[in-house]
């Protein structure tokens, strides 16, 4: 009886140690203790359609995200409301993003989002936000392969060229890195309770071949926005985490028991309405995944060993501020 309390009470204070250590990733100076590799990832920074192009509520984000020991950040997405039949406009409202985004003190990488995509606005942003530079690329940072893709060039709306097709199953196959993780605007997988926005997501045959090609790549997790809420959804293999909360109007996560899936396939799914960002660790072979609000309060959390998946929730450790749905 004795040897037993003695092991639960060492699962107690590792469990809590642990947990100390997420909860201090956003508020630790960088120095030489930091982890391996650090990075931050948000999305959906637009204003409300009647209100000013990008959201006060960025600038919050930004602070927060200069806090952590992140080394670059990527943001996935509708950077500001656009303009699609202003070419002046789509302009002013690039710059205008550019100049809130400079309050960024380490590296940002881009994802075109279907805001400052639509229309004329395409261009613009790839001249502007993209620097001239392809709107779809991929880098590599440490162990890690970091895949931008982009559904919305004018002639591929929704989809994926045959071109940008060949380009990413060429560079998936050459990576050779521990690690990867890929980027694009819409979701993979819907997890609104209304679909007002399929028109912008991307083609269902195309999703399903993207899908299985990021899967059969062990991909570690894909990361969106779009949807403006914060939520992860394991399904068929694939971690997709929705980062939508980075100052565009929230919207509302439908429950588990609504999603359009094979519920059966379906062994992870967490969702929150809330403005946020998320900070990802790497080290070694283990991913972890955690979730902020401008509070900085731990929303949700979980770590990825090679491609399997440890929910934090399920060894004990209290999340706070988390809903599930």
């Amino acid at each position: 009886m004795r040897r037993r309390l003695i092991r639960t009470a060492i699962i107690i204070i590792t469990s809590i140690l642990a947990l100390m250590a997420v909860s201090c990733w956003a508020c630790t100076s960088r120095d030489a203790g930091a982890p391996e590799l650090v990075f931050a990832v948000f999305g959906d920074s637009r204003g409300p359609l009647s209100g000013p192009p990008v959201s006060p509520v960025f600038d919050e984000v930004l602070e927060r995200v200069n806090e952590t020991d992140a080394s670059f950040c990527i943001h996935t997405g509708d950077f500001y409301v656009g303009a699609p039949g202003s070419e002046e406009n789509s302009r002013w409202q690039a710059n205008l993003f550019l100049e809130r985004i400079e309050r960024l003190e380490i590296p940002w990488y881009p994802v075109m989002g279907n805001h400052e995509a639509d229309g004329l606005g395409w261009a613009v942003c790839q001249e502007l936000v993209f620097e001239g530079k392809p709107t779809y690329y991929s880098f590599d940072v440490d162990n890690c392969h970091f895949v931008i893709l982009d559904v919305y060039i004018p002639d591929a709306w929704t989809s994926l060229s045959p071109e940008q097709m060949a380009w990413l199953k060429d560079d998936l196959e050459n990576t050779g890195k521990a690690h990867t993780f890929v980027f694009l605007h819409p979701p993979l997988y819907s997890v609104m309770e209304f679909s007002y926005s399929l028109v912008f997501n991307v083609e269902t045959e195309v999703r399903d071949q993207l899908a299985a090609l990021l899967v059969q790549h062990e991909v570690d997790a894909v990361f969106v926005g779009h949807q403006h809420f914060y939520s992860t959804l394991r399904y068929q293999g694939l971690m997709q985490i929705i980062t939508g909360g980075a100052g565009a109007p929230l919207g509302t996560p439908g429950g588990e028991e609504d999603l359009p899936y094979n519920l059966d396939e379906v062994s992870r799914y967490e969702a929150l309405s809330t403005f946020h960002y998320v900070v990802v660790q790497v080290k070694g072979e283990e991913v972890s995944i955690v979730a902020y609000d401008l509070e900085g309060e731990v929303i949700d959390q979980l770590k990825i060993v090679n491609i399997f998946e440890i929910d934090e929730q399920e060894l004990g450790i209290p999340i706070s501020s988390m809903a599930r749905y």
